[in-house]
Parts: C-alpha cells; structure tokens; sequence
C-alpha cells in the first residue's frame, strides 16, 4: 500500500516553532523593561545637567565676591538661573564649591585666597545621590 505524504506540520515542528517565539516574547519584555530603566536615568541625568546649567547662568551674572560667596551653599528645591526654586523638583538639590586657584595653574588650590580664578564646582544630587557634576572657572576681568 502506498500512503501519500501530506504536506503538513508536525508535531515536533510546531513544538519548536511555539517554543522559538516563546523566547522571543520573552526576549522583548526583557529588553523592554531594560529600556525603561534605562530611560529612567537618561532623564535624571539630563535634568540634572539642566539645574547644573541654571546655577552656571545664575553665577554669570553675580560679581567675582558674590560667586566666592556661594561656597558651601546647598538649595532643595534647587533654583533656576534667576534664583527662584524649582518647586517641582523638591528631590533634586545643588550643592556648589567655590575655590580660588591659581593665576599661572588653573588645576592647583590658592591657598591664600587671592588669586584672580575661581573653580565653581556644581553638584546635582536626587534622593542624597550624585548624578551629575561640572566644574568652571571664572575670571575675575
């Protein structure tokens, strides 16, 4: 007797199949969550370079003793560039260094405090974390 062959799939085939899209399924929701955690930070970061950003702006327009002024200080709410707080992000807080360095090395601490530089250091925590800092220096002409 000959049996005709029918072209159909078998079990085993269909098995794998579900099988390689079980993984895939599970593949996408992996990645997914990943992306979102990912995200999640990508925009913690970028804020915390905008409030960086406001206390550069904020400092632009202050005269060389009020910039040395500002060291040690801390606000949270952090403040924008015209010194109002930022109410909507009571999490975030900018702590800001001043020092002076020196004339002929930007890199080296003046001691004395007489230099004609200042190194502004800003930085931007959420929850008492660090996410972001930066650093400037600023002329005293």
């Amino acid at each position: 007797m000959n049996r005709k062959k029918t072209k159909a799939f078998t079990l085993v085939e269909v098995m794998i199949a579900l099988m390689i899209l079980g993984i895939a399924i599970v593949s996408l929701i992996a990645a997914n969550s990943s992306m979102t955690t990912v995200n999640g930070a990508g925009i913690e970061l970028s804020t915390a370079e905008f409030l960086i950003e406001q206390i550069r702006e904020y400092s632009a327009v202050k005269t060389f003793n009020n910039i040395a002024a500002l060291n040690g200080s801390s606000f949270s709410p952090p403040i924008d560039a015209t010194g109002e707080e930022l109410s909507d992000m009571t999490n975030y807080q900018q702590q800001i260094t001043v020092v002076h360095v020196q004339n002929t090395n930007l890199e080296l601490i003046d001691a004395g405090a007489t230099s004609d530089f200042l190194k502004i250091t800003v930085e931007v925590s959420l929850n008492n974390e660090p996410i972001s800092s930066c650093s400037w220096i600023k002329a005293k002409y």
